[in-house]
């Protein structure tokens, strides 16, 4: 009914009012980087790491297999780039951005998902 579901609404909007990020399981440094987040435009002069950091974000609606494969075939033609992995550029994107994931496996045992 509406009555249950605005009780359930006000429920999760008084739960959100007490959320505090210090009782998360998040670690100090990156609540401290989201509290306090870079004001200017961040600067990245590596250009192996520009690529890489393109590469990453216009293929993440894709699988990590096609980032793999983008930066093989840039490595083939230029070997002696340092473009980093994906799981690399990942934690780069964490470190530039203080957004980092919190993981929560739903399936301990196992999953089947569609």
């Amino acid at each position: 009914s509406n009555i249950d579901e605005i009780s359930t609404a006000l429920q999760f909007i008084e739960l959100l009012h007490e959320a505090e990020l210090n009782s998360s399981d998040m670690e100090l440094e990156d609540i401290e980087l989201l509290r306090n987040p870079a004001e200017s435009p961040l600067q990245v002069k590596d250009l192996d790491i520009r690529l890489a950091l393109k590469l990453y974000l216009t293929t993440s609606s894709a699988s990590q297999k096609v980032y793999n494969m983008n930066r093989e075939a840039i490595l083939e033609r230029h070997p002696k780039d340092k473009i980093p992995s994906f799981d690399q550029i990942k934690r780069h994107v964490n470190n530039l951005s203080g957004i980092k994931p919190i993981v929560n496996d739903m399936c301990i045992k196992s999953c089947v998902a569609f």
